[in-house]
């Protein structure tokens, strides 16, 4: 198909800028853009929250097994420190009970050490 000229003469006419149409395109799509960063900031804090959130009951079943194995070593210690485990250990090294003969009952007096020996005085 051939294309023929238009045959009236206002063809070419071109429009007007509506300069008040172009303000309100570029409000929208400034007020679009805010919302949208908007939205994108909401959900970034969003799922940093949930993150914490996270590691937030990691960090307390952590802590509540760390109290479990304390509490459980603290009663190995004190098994451990009773004068009953502490000669068990001694007799299964070799050791045996002292002797009324081995034991010296000189009885010293404690020393005191006063501030005037400390400054050499």
């Amino acid at each position: 198909m051939r294309r023929m000229p238009q045959p009236n003469r206002n063809f070419a006419v071109r429009r007007e800028w509506d300069w008040c149409a172009c303000r309100r395109l570029a409000l929208w799509t400034v007020g679009g853009f805010v919302l949208v960063i908007g939205f994108a900031y909401a959900t970034t804090q969003h799922f940093a929250a949930l993150r914490l959130g996270y590691e937030t009951e990691l960090l307390r079943e952590e802590r509540a097994r760390l109290a479990e194995e304390r509490r459980r070593l603290l009663l190995v210690l004190a098994e451990t420190g009773s004068p009953q485990a502490i000669e068990q250990a001694a007799r299964a090294q070799g050791m045996e009970p002292a002797r009324a003969s081995q034991i010296d009952r000189a009885v010293t007096a404690p020393t005191w050490v006063g501030a005037a020996s400390t400054f050499g005085r």
